[in-house]
């Protein structure tokens, strides 16, 4: 398996690996499946997918740029590939995989329907192909209807966490996780915000740890914390607030799946959280919202910062009743089930990748400098 994206990245750090640009993979290899994986994939361009991946001094770059000079710079950093879809790749575009098996799971996609008709129509073509898709939201659902995609309305990928990684709630601490987008502390501001942690009885005595759910531009900021965690100082002396440096993903789930709550403006803080059976708070903001009344209601949403207090009382309450376990299991195993269904179709492909990497694996060896799939028989 090759994990790839838009633009190819350096994510040692993080990831342990190098991510290929997708682009020049399926233009030169065949590959048995093509898998986009999560999040809102439909209305976001290529332009919108850049300035998400790319440092803030280099976007200043590309946005001072004129029209010619743009067009360049993306091309350049998709290997020199046009790309219609940043997330959802057309296997139609890419002759060596016309035929690969495409699959689209745990998405959101309603918004292709306000976007342009030459990339909606592309779009629209990638879903009618495509072998299975599965998204999270009925008004994705609604939209794959309309268009006569079969399809699968189910609760995130990310919920698979409690069967895949079912002991990471062992030895559970009293800390109450917090994540709160850089967007959204603007418009509640920090200094609101460390006061309504720094006084609120439920989280009294409580480590409270801020969590970077993601660093993606538009996204969170160690810089915004530092000042909601300076301000809470200065309401509540001795107050135990810090910022978690872990970046790893696995890691920052694990902080979570240890928690005693979890309150955030994050989709999936909330949905780790619940995959472990934590309790959670979701803080006002649409995706979160419309997402838990869906698939999470019983814990409480769409809370404003005098909320905070009376949402981890009635989290922490919900959390001790048979039903709140039940219904996070069930969460985990839909998930769950629908990987597994997938990985089945995959495996059943006529040419299985896995079989052609355990034929070579004695006699080849690997590019290091790059995690595709062409085996180097220079060495043993």
């Amino acid at each position: 398996m090759v994990a790839a994206a838009p633009f190819a990245a350096d994510m040692r750090p993080l990831l342990g690996r190098r991510i290929p640009a997708y682009g020049p993979l399926l233009r030169d290899e065949p590959f048995d499946a093509i898998w986009t994986v999560g999040g809102q994939v439909g209305r976001v361009d290529l332009e919108r997918a850049l300035r998400m991946s790319t440092p803030a001094r280099a976007w200043r770059r590309y946005a001072r740029a004129g029209d010619a000079r743009r067009r360049t710079l993306l091309r350049r950093a998709t290997g020199g590939v046009a790309i219609a879809a940043p997330y959802i790749p057309v296997a139609a575009d890419f002759p060596r995989n016309a035929g690969a098996l495409t699959l689209l799971n745990s998405v959101g996609i309603a918004g292709v329907r306000g976007i342009e008709p030459a990339r909606r129509d592309a779009i629209y073509g990638a879903l009618r192909a495509a072998g299975a898709v599965g998204v999270r939201d009925r008004g994705s659902s609604a939209l794959l209807s309309d268009i006569g995609v079969e399809h699968r309305l189910l609760p995130d990928a990310v919920h698979a966490l409690g069967v895949l990684e079912p002991d990471a709630r062992d030895a559970g601490t009293e800390e109450a996780i917090v994540q709160v987008s850089r967007s959204r502390l603007r418009m509640l501001g920090h200094a609101r915000l460390a006061r309504a942690l720094a006084t609120s009885p439920q989280l009294a005595g409580r480590p409270i740890r801020l969590l970077l759910a993601g660093t993606a531009t538009g996204h969170d900021s160690a810089d915004d914390y530092e000042r909601v965690a300076r301000a809470a100082r200065r309401v509540a002396r001795g107050i135990d607030i810090a910022i978690l440096e872990e970046r790893r993903p696995l890691e920052l789930a694990g902080h979570i799946a240890r928690a005693r709550v979890a309150i955030g403006t994050s989709l999936h803080v909330r949905i780790v959280a619940a995959a472990h059976g934590v309790p959670r708070v979701s803080l006002a903001k649409p995706k979160p919202t419309r997402y838990a009344r869906q698939w999470d209601p019983d814990m409480p949403f769409d809370a404003g910062l005098e909320d905070i207090d009376a949402g981890v009382e009635a989290a922490l309450r919900r959390s001790r009743t048979a039903e709140a376990a039940t219904h996070a299991e069930a969460l985990s195993t839909a998930a769950h089930e629908q990987l597994e269904r997938l990985a089945a179709l995959v495996a059943a492909r006529p040419r299985s990748l896995s079989i052609n990497l355990m034929d070579n694996v004695e006699n080849a060896s690997y590019q290091r400098h790059r995690p595709g799939l062409r085996p180097w028989r220079g060495h043993r």
